[in-house]
């Protein structure tokens, strides 16, 4: 298993970080590619390949020049959105509190950390493409800071509803792990 996390951190070549306008154009693409209510809100995105001349296309009407030319080189990448993710913090500061979260600034630390590990995440398991792709995320998120933030992935999860309900954490049954994570049986 780890030998599948350290080889799958490396399956994308570069992370980009979006305005929220810029990341508001994958709109489209997040409609056709998730089930999840939260396509308003993309705080980020892991882009495979196979999917990535559509969101160039969605992206070019914002996005020009330098920036896009670097994105066009890559094959699979990672869009981020700083803007967004802070407004996800302003806006549900209080759910985290209980978790000991003593001001917005860690929260958007901790949250965008989070959020960048679980892309990362989608990366590791692409070459498993199922329902639980999001579960697998999460779970990457929860091993990368050793189950530390798992309280916040767990409100987060509550908070973007659809497939990113019930995360898989490290706390959880290995057995549940091994079958459900990495398809090992």
């Amino acid at each position: 298993m780890a030998l599948i996390n350290y080889i799958g951190v490396y399956n994308f070549d570069n992370i980009f970080e979006l305005t929220k306008d810029e990341m508001l154009e994958l709109k489209d693409y997040m409609r056709m590619n998730s089930d999840s209510e939260y396509i308003t809100r993309l705080l980020g995105v892991y882009i495979p390949n196979e999917c990535k001349d559509q969101v160039i296309k969605e992206l070019e009407p914002k996005l020009y020049g330098i920036r896009l030319d670097k994105i066009k080189e890559c094959k699979n990448f990672i869009l981020i959105c700083p803007e967004i993710i802070q407004e996800f913090c302003i806006e549900n500061y209080r759910e985290f509190e209980k978790c000991g979260i003593e001001d917005i600034f860690e929260l958007y630390t901790i949250i965008f950390d989070n959020v960048l590990a679980h892309e990362i995440g989608h990366g590791v398991f692409a070459y498993i493409n199922d329902a639980d792709n999001e579960s697998k995320a999460n779970y990457f998120a929860s091993l990368t800071f050793d189950g530390t933030f798992d309280r916040i992935i767990k409100i987060m999860t509550d908070i973007q509803k659809g497939s990113y309900k019930n995360p898989k954490l490290i706390d959880d049954c290995i057995e549940d792990i091994v079958e459900k994570v990495y398809k090992i049986k």
